[in-house]
């Protein structure tokens, strides 16, 4: 070796860091900083979740992240936090159900040797089914892990996905709204023509053309969105704000508002707790800043914008894309671990079918049963390889007791021939299999999306449908088509015959709240406005019943009918003083309001032996929409 230094190349110092901070930055946004093309997942989150595979039960937090730590090596902290990220309740949608403190609005989540958690029925339906027929490879610390998860929808589209790697890109991927994502699933693998999914933040308003803005920056990966809050006005003086909007947040509300505060003549109330955000805002003196004022104010500060640009991570380099890239590639992905899968399983079907016909075969030779007792084994592995049955086979039955060797198994054939058809099916068309996965993943996730609020656009607000946009399950949102008086009532009515009565609030695009149902089982159906005389209520849907509206609005907040799931309420509208019912057979019946008008204990009354199916209210003909 020679001891001349100068035969070695020379370099600055600041040109060694230089080249070593881009080889981190690399080495970072090659295995951490973007979401995989496949199922959506930085590094962290998925070690996570295939590590906790095993545990069916309730384990300590601890446990997860030290499994974790075999494969991700960079702190228990860092682990941790993800973890507790998928399980909290302010996640938009938890893959973990967990048990202990984990954190919420405004407090951090207990030390993990606190809490337990387990993997959800879902996430293991969503990203767990197929997993032992993924692709593998070897983690940073030699064992082996998925390379992706082979997911039905990838958690960035769940949950967004924000990431900043060093010296490259931001990636920034908008949240979507689950149900909407499901059924562009089960239309694009049935063939029909697909939609893009709405974006969902949660309770805010997307204002914004969606052709022009959201579906464009799904087509090219990459748009802006705007966003104002859901503003709820309680009282004519009293304004509450239930949600952030993405990149808006309160304290700009309050460096606006501070001299009112100030002076008194607006007062803040934070009643925000582990349930979630809850900001009131009170005008004390309508003269120095009237009720308009103040909640223009409020909507002006959260009214905001954001950039998304989707990037994603494959084979260790980034990908600029758009939706329908990572879907394609994503179900191209589902497809080959549906194969491997179906190949596995067939394949051992067809071994298992090879032994019990040789059992059968077996079975059925007097000279071999008679003499089975005096036999040695090698002796009946050349009996059985005389039969026509490989050597493998022959050794494959020896293995099986004598009470198993001569029973008879031909249900069992059958069954599994019967398996042996639909696998082949699966294998044949994967679409198959993964309809049945989309089908089954869209009811078990029906209730947890139904128990959440969603995000909705300016334009669908604005339609004039009296059926008015749904915020919620407990929540009606109503635009200005309903001429902001406070004298204008709403009218919701439940699938059994409960009434609710209540005001529009005087601000735009604000919802109210409607009362819990007597009956867990109800749920509101139908709304309309109180534009007419009375209210009409189809039920069976053979049946009605006339309600004057003046009956509701002299302070009967909630007329109750109960009638039944047997009369399940169908539609409601409401009219002046008479009009016409047409059911499916075209018989036409004409109702005069005051001549059906009951009382409030009476039965709802049959109009047809049909179906209704229109309704004519002067020269407008309806259909009658049936929401059960």
């Amino acid at each position: 070796m020679s001891d001349n230094i100068n035969e070695y190349p020379s370099k600055l110092a600041e040109e060694v860091v230089s080249d070593s901070y881009v080889e981190l930055a690399k080495y970072t946004a090659r295995t951490r900083s973007f979401p995989g093309l496949y199922d959506g997942m930085k590094s962290v989150y998925r070690r996570v979740l295939y590590q906790a595979r095993d545990y069916k039960k309730f384990t300590k937090s601890a446990t997860l992240v030290g499994e974790t730590l075999k494969l991700h090596p960079h702190g228990d902290s860092s682990i941790y936090s993800v973890l507790v990220e998928m399980t909290c309740a302010y996640n938009n949608f938890p893959l973990f159900t967990g048990k202990g403190n984990f954190g919420g609005l405004g407090f951090s989540a207990a030390s993990s040797r606190y809490t337990d958690a387990k993997i959800s029925d879902i996430a293991r339906l969503m990203y767990l089914d197929l997993v032992d027929y993924a692709d593998f490879t070897e983690s940073e610390t030699g064992y082996t892990e998925p390379k992706y998860l082979p997911a039905l929808i990838p958690y960035c589209f769940l949950a967004g996905s924000r990431g900043m790697s060093v010296g490259l890109p931001t990636t920034n991927i908008p949240p979507l709204n689950l149900m909407d994502l499901i059924n562009y699933y089960i239309d694009l693998l049935s063939g029909n023509d697909t939609e893009y999914p709405k974006p969902d933040f949660g309770e805010v308003i997307i204002d914004c053309s969606k052709e022009e803005h959201s579906d464009e920056m799904l087509r090219t990966g990459y748009g802006r969105l705007w966003f104002m809050p859901v503003i709820i006005q309680e009282d004519y003086n009293k304004f509450v704000v239930t949600q952030e909007t993405p990149n808006g947040t309160f304290n700009r509300v309050l460096n606006r508002l501070q001299t009112y505060i100030d002076e008194d003549v607006v007062d803040h109330i934070d009643e925000t707790d582990q349930n979630g955000y809850r900001h009131v805002f009170i005008t004390n003196n309508t003269n120095k800043l009237s009720p308009d004022d103040l909640k223009e104010i409020i909507s002006n500060a959260l009214y905001c914008s954001m950039t998304y640009r989707l990037i994603v991570e494959k084979d260790s380099k980034a990908y600029y894309c758009n939706f329908d890239y990572i879907v394609n590639h994503q179900i191209k992905y589902l497809h080959e671990c549906v194969n491997r899968k179906y190949t596995d399983i067939i394949k051992k079907i067809e071994t298992r079918l090879v032994i019990l016909n040789a059992i059968q075969v077996v079975k059925n030779d007097e000279s071999i049963m008679s003499n089975l007792h005096k036999m040695t084994s090698s002796e009946l592995i050349s009996k059985i390889v005389k039969l026509g049955f490989e050597e493998w086979v022959a050794k494959e039955v020896l293995k099986r007791p004598i009470s198993y060797l001569t029973r008879s198994h031909d249900n069992e054939i059958k069954d599994l021939e019967d398996d042996l058809i639909l696998n082949k099916e699966y294998l044949a068309d994967p679409n198959k299999y993964l309809l049945e996965m989309y089908e089954k993943l869209k009811v078990m996730v029906s209730e947890f999306y139904d128990s959440k609020g969603h995000s909705v656009f300016v334009e669908d607000i604005a339609k004039g449908d009296i059926n008015k946009y749904e915020l919620s399950s407990s929540q009606l949102i109503f635009g200005d088509h309903l001429e902001n008086d406070w004298d204008k009532g709403i009218i919701a009515v439940s699938k059994l015959g409960e009434v609710y009565y209540g005001l529009v609030p005087k601000v735009n695009y604000s919802p109210i709240d409607l009362p819990e149902l007597e009956d867990e089982n109800d749920s509101y159906v139908c709304t309309t406005h109180d534009s007419g005389k009375y209210l009409i209520i189809i039920s069976n849907p053979r049946y009605i019943d006339v309600i004057p509206i003046e009956r509701l609005s002299v302070g009967l907040g909630r007329y109750s009918k109960n009638w039944g799931f047997d009369h399940s309420v169908v539609d409601c509208l409401v009219v002046d003083d008479e009009f016409d019912l047409i059911d499916e057979r075209g018989n036409e019946f004409n109702i005069v309001c005051e001549n059906w008008v009951k009382s409030r204990v009476s039965n709802p009354s049959r109009v047809s032996r049909y179906k209704l199916s229109k309704y004519r209210n002067g020269d407008k003909v309806e259909k009658i929409n049936f929401k059960i």
